[in-house]
């Protein structure tokens, strides 16, 4: 997914994409413990049940599902300049 930028206004905005509910802790990271690599990928490009599951088992990833995020509400965040 391509970020798009939108030069008609007087304040440059960038559209981000809105994020997946899925979440990621990455080699042997643990939601209890979170010291580690967090992923969170694009809204519709999670991997499906096979795909975690064998990133369980071969790189002790785990996947967790949580609320959506307040800033994944939002579509537009200004440039600060």
């Amino acid at each position: 997914m391509e970020r798009k930028i939108i030069n008609d206004d007087p304040m440059p905005s960038i559209y981000n994409p809105k994020m997946s509910q899925w979440e990621c802790y990455m080699f042997g990271n643990h939601p209890e413990i979170n010291n580690g690599f967090r992923y969170r990928p694009v809204k519709g490009q999670a991997p499906g049940f096979f795909i975690r599951f064998m990133m369980k088992i071969c790189f002790d990833c785990t996947w967790v599902k949580t609320p959506p995020l307040k800033q994944d509400e939002r579509e537009v965040m200004p440039m600060s300049s």
